[in-house]
């Protein structure tokens, strides 16, 4: 298990595997920690009782935001099966199973059919 930082100083546990991921995770880091906090700060932080949709979840940088403020509801989407089970990894390392419900589905902008 790592611990990292978080928003405003805050600490999180990730799974060691976030290390194999290229990802939201590098280096026992969360990548881009300042958008992370830009997201919060200016669209989560000022609704009452926050819901969104993080499609494209990875091991889960924006997911995790319920580890900070436990007001917040994340609908996480992640078609890679190896991101997707460390992303569970990290939502139960971090006991946010009850605001982060995570969907092994990808979006696409094409009619195309994929398996």
């Amino acid at each position: 298990m790592i611990r990292t930082k978080f928003i405003n100083g805050s600490q999180i546990s990730l799974s060691d595997k976030c290390k194999e991921i290229m990802g939201s995770s590098r280096n026992g880091n969360i990548y881009k920690l300042n958008l992370v906090n830009i997201f919060y700060t200016k669209i989560i932080k000022r609704n009452k009782n926050p819901i969104f949709i993080d499609i494209g979840s990875n091991t889960g940088s924006y997911s995790l935001l319920p580890t900070f403020d436990k007001n917040v509801i994340c609908h996480a989407f992640e078609p890679n099966i190896h991101a997707f089970n460390v992303l569970n990894e990290n939502v139960k390392l971090n006991n946010i199973e009850n605001n982060v419900f995570t969907y092994k589905n990808g979006f696409w902008s094409s009619k195309k059919h994929y398996i």
